[in-house]
């Protein structure tokens, strides 16, 4: 969805209304298809569409040349004293490049009275997202009972 006045050439964050995301869930899809197999299921793209369309959860992107490069998919989450936007989904390229735009994704939590951005990630991403001010908080650990359930 390109933007009037902003040069396609120049990557430009975009924030897609509920509305808008039937008109751009292919492109949004392609990009997200990813999550499915990193996740190992935790986060399909039916269950983010599903998010996106009932309004649970907003999708940012960053595009170039009137094309969707990254697509982000964050949430609200309330805890008990505190609200917190969770980045659920991260795909697409230029991730280094994307980090230029967190300011827009901050004013967007800050606006949904949110005082944290959080995501729950792979060790991997952690090291990268510390670069630019991310800080480990809590560790995640999981024991599969798939196999006890036959």
């Amino acid at each position: 969805m390109q933007q009037l006045g902003i040069s396609s050439a120049k990557p430009t964050p975009v924030i897609y209304p509920i509305e808008t995301i039937p008109h751009v869930w292919e492109e949004m899809e392609a990009i997200l298809a990813a999550s499915d197999t990193i996740s190992g299921g935790m986060i399909t793209v039916e269950l983010l569409k599903h998010w996106l369309l009932n309004g649970d959860a907003t999708a940012f992107s960053i595009t170039k040349y009137g094309q969707m490069e990254s697509v982000l998919v964050i949430m609200k989450v309330d805890y008990a004293t505190y609200s917190v936007a969770r980045v659920v989904a991260y795909a697409g390229k230029d991730f280094i490049g994307t980090m230029q735009f967190v300011d827009a994704l901050e004013a967007w939590a800050l606006m949904q009275g949110c005082v944290e951005l959080e995501g729950w990630c792979r060790e991997e991403v952690v090291k990268l997202v510390s670069r630019y001010g991310w800080n480990p908080k809590l560790t995640i650990v999981s024991r599969n009972l798939r196999g006890k359930l036959q």
